[in-house]
């Protein structure tokens, strides 16, 4: 168990060690940061697994060299291998979601404004038709208004 925590550990430790090697850098130098921090997982698991390969075992322990390598050295390294590919897998995915979500909300956005321009076309051109009525009315009152008082004018003089 314990063996299982430690490569979690440098696995973490070489993860946001690249992180911040991006940020400071200019660009980012290190594109996938969830492989490259499995590098130094190997390293530590081959160096781990050489120790185990190469010196006895404790005394009173009655455990053979590959189940010592087994338990302490492949399984924690094959989880922090999986788990290091579902966080990429699930990363990517939602990257993916999150495009097509902006996506889908820009195209509706720009349905949005399409719809308000025509209805802002359609409002004007009612507006524009009923001003063109209105001063109709207006200036058919004042021209009867002007025919009135010629007329009136006409019979005083």
């Amino acid at each position: 168990m314990g063996a299982i925590f430690f490569y979690v550990f440098v696995y973490f430790i070489a993860y946001y060690s690249t992180y911040v090697i991006n940020l400071l850098s200019v660009r980012p130098l290190i594109s996938n940061r969830f492989i490259a921090g499995l590098v130094p997982v190997i390293l530590v698991a081959i160096s781990h697994g050489y120790f185990i390969a190469t010196s006895p075992p404790p005394q009173g322990v009655d455990i053979s060299m590959m189940t010592a390598l087994m338990s302490n050295v492949i399984m924690p390294v094959i989880i922090v291998i999986i788990g290091a590919l579902y966080f990429m897998w699930k990363t990517k995915n939602d990257a993916e979601e999150a495009l097509e979500e902006e996506e889908r909300a820009r195209k509706e956005a720009l349905e949005e404004e399409d719809d308000d321009q025509e209805d802002d076309k359609e409002s004007y051109d009612e507006d524009s038709s009923d001003e063109k009525d209105t001063s109709n009315e207006e200036s058919d009152a004042d021209d009867d208004k002007e025919t009135k008082e010629d007329s009136s004018n006409n019979k005083n003089t």
